[in-house]
């Protein structure tokens, strides 16, 4: 009885294995005689009408099919069955089911097959790129920059230097990482496009960025010290620059950059001599000029040893007109006048000797010239002065007499003379009125012991 038992089990086992075989055959079967797919499979279709081409697989003894994109296949007509057909999606975008079902020549009717496809007509957004992180020129020797992109939904990017996109500018994965580019080599204004596209295949407008590449540093670069100028009595002095393209510049006299000026004013080292000046020119690029040097001379101190001298010396002159000698150590230019404000004077080139200077007012008196000296830097002395007495009139009210009523009782002959003569420096005496012999001698109002000579005649 066990033994029957055993027999039986193991049949029983036998024939539903072999059941459970035909029924998995037969969904194998079903699965490869009845096939659709959109657009040979494809995942995504980007048509902006939503139209797919359909690939429909069956066996010979099918007659119609249905389609719908709906399970329930509600609103579905049969139709004759073709192998291929052209199918428009409608409603909402996104994601598309769409189902078909047979019937047989026999009349009975398939399990539906489905087929999906993502309908997706929006480019990637937000899409952007950035060239050296915003920068507005560089000035790298390969015309190499680094870009950066963004784009939402993309799945690959295209870069170009053309706004046409090139064949030769491939489609590559969109990486937000950064990119190295290279611009074209001509120095100038460079745009760069970027452009994206989603895995239906939708691609965005361009995007572009702007970059001026710039390898050429500030030309035509000139400095000159105070206008070029040879001498200066100041520590603080004006640059004059002018270079092509600068933006920045570099002075020696500074610690750092700063914004390119035509005119800047600089101290220079406080002591007297020749100073020098050095400048460099920047770009926006950060191209740099060869350096540029200007000096000129700092001279603070006024001219030295002054002197003023009037007809070689001599303290009176008869005529209103003398020369005068002048010195000073370092003078280049001299001013001159009779009046100590020197109203009207002007500066005139420095000279040791001015021959005939007309003193005024005119008539006798003391006469003054003011002179100033000034030299290559401006340095000008204080005022120096030169002076003469002008006495073209002879002495007046003159008078001599004999002391003692114009007699004498003097055994040897002489007398004491008492003399009177207005604005007398000087006096001559003799005995002989043609005063052949006589001298000039200092003027005194009594002469003692004139001799009268030796006439004994009373």
């Amino acid at each position: 009885m066990q033994g029957n038992i055993g027999m039986i089990t193991m049949r029983t086992l036998s024939l539903c294995l072999g059941l459970m075989f035909l029924v998995q055959f037969a969904f194998a079967q079903d699965g490869e005689q009845y096939k659709m797919t959109i657009n040979n499979g494809a995942s995504f279709t980007n048509d902006p009408e939503g139209r797919v081409d359909l690939q429909i697989a069956y066996p010979k003894n099918v007659k119609e099919m249905m389609l719908s994109t709906s399970p329930s296949f509600k609103n579905g007509t049969w139709q004759v069955a073709r192998n291929t057909f052209k199918w428009v999606f409608e409603g909402a975008k996104g994601f598309k089911v769409l189902f078909v079902k047979f019937r047989l020549t026999d009349g009975s009717e398939t399990r539906p097959v489905e087929a999906k496809i993502q309908w997706d007509v929006t480019p990637p957004t937000d899409c952007g790129i950035v060239i050296d992180g915003g920068k507005t020129v560089t000035n790298s020797l390969r015309g190499t920059v680094t870009l950066e992109v963004s784009a939402t939904e993309a799945e690959k990017m295209q870069i170009s230097n053309t706004r046409e996109f090139k064949a030769t500018d491939p489609w590559e994965p969109y990486k937000r990482d950064s990119k190295t580019w290279v611009l074209p080599n001509s120095d100038g204004k460079k745009t760069v496009y970027a452009r994206f596209k989603d895995l239906a295949g939708n691609i965005s407008e361009p995007v572009s960025a702007e970059i001026a590449l710039d390898r050429t540093a500030p030309e035509q670069t000139k400095v000159q010290v105070d206008n070029g100028a040879e001498f200066t009595n100041k520590h603080r002095v004006t640059l004059n620059m002018h270079a092509v393209g600068a933006s920045k510049m570099f002075i020696s006299t500074l610690s750092e950059w700063v914004p390119y000026q035509e005119t800047y004013e600089i101290d220079l080292p406080e002591v007297d001599g020749r100073a020098y000046v050095e400048v460099q020119f920047m770009d926006d690029a950060g191209n740099r000029s060869t350096k540029i040097s200007d000096d000129i001379w700092v001279d603070t101190k006024p001219p030295e040893d002054c002197r003023v001298v009037v007809d070689n010396g001599n303290r009176y002159a008869k005529n209103p007109v003398a020369n005068i000698n002048v010195s000073a150590i370092g003078a280049t230019e001299m001013m001159l006048s009779n009046d100590a404000s020197f109203a009207g004077a002007t500066w005139r080139k420095y000279e040791i000797v001015i021959p005939n200077w007309v003193f005024t007012p005119e008539g006798d008196g003391q006469k003054m010239v003011y002179v100033k000296f000034r030299d290559k830097a401006g340095n000008a002395t204080q005022n120096h002065m030169g002076v003469i007495m002008v006495d073209n009139s002879p002495p007046s009210n003159i008078s001599m007499k004999v002391e003692g009523n114009n007699s004498t009782n003097r055994m040897d002959g002489t007398v004491d003379l008492i003399m009177k003569a207005e604005d007398a420096h000087y006096m001559m005496l003799c005995n002989d009125e043609s005063f052949q012999g006589a001298r000039w001698e200092v003027y005194s109002e009594i002469k003692k012991n004139w001799s009268l000579g030796r006439n004994d005649e009373d």
